[in-house]
């Protein structure tokens, strides 16, 4: 059961849930809590988040988190959140980042909790080869496109998050 409601942008969701099986010797009610709140006016590009929930056995969790956008059309995207479990030493986060440009993607990522901490990262891009030379891309799909803007450098291509024309005109 829950209840859900947006107040001038701001999310709130209560919930109460019961949880009961095989292998639990007794039933567990659990109440949780979850916030969204914008960062920015109009369309937001960020947000933070605030989530809780606490059982009829006394155990409680909570997340706190930042995510959002940023950049011209939206290139880079990023998250960082912290929890904390029902134990003294359940804690853990996390932050990751991710970059579109128009020669391909970079992102990295670090996480960590009591026994573990891990580092990653990705790039990702694609490379097309025409009649004028190599151009370098975003991931390729299975479906791609090569557009020729003669001596146009920077032309944006609508509809593609970072995707530009080179110095020669071209993008894909």
């Amino acid at each position: 059961m829950g209840f859900s409601t947006n107040q001038s942008g701001v999310s709130y969701n209560i919930g109460l849930g019961y949880n009961s099986g095989r292998y639990t010797d007794k039933p567990d009610k659990i109440a949780t809590l979850n916030v969204q709140i914008p960062l920015s006016k109009g369309q937001s590009n960020s947000w933070m988040n605030y989530t809780s929930s606490k059982s009829s056995k006394g155990k409680l969790n909570q997340q706190l988190g930042l995510s959002g956008t940023a950049l011209e059309n939206n290139q880079l995207s990023y998250n960082v959140s912290a929890a904390q479990s029902g134990t003294r030493d359940g804690y853990s986060g996390n932050s990751s980042a991710y970059y579109r440009s128009r020669y391909g993607e970079i992102g990295a990522g670090y996480s960590f909790d009591k026994d573990v901490q891990r580092i990653n990262y990705s790039l990702r891009g694609g490379a097309v080869v025409h009649r004028n030379g190599i151009t370098l891309s975003q991931s390729l799909g299975d479906t791609i496109a090569l557009v020729e803007v003669p001596n146009a450098d920077n032309v944006e291509i609508i509809n593609s998050t970072g995707v530009t024309t080179d110095s020669r005109g071209y993008a894909v």
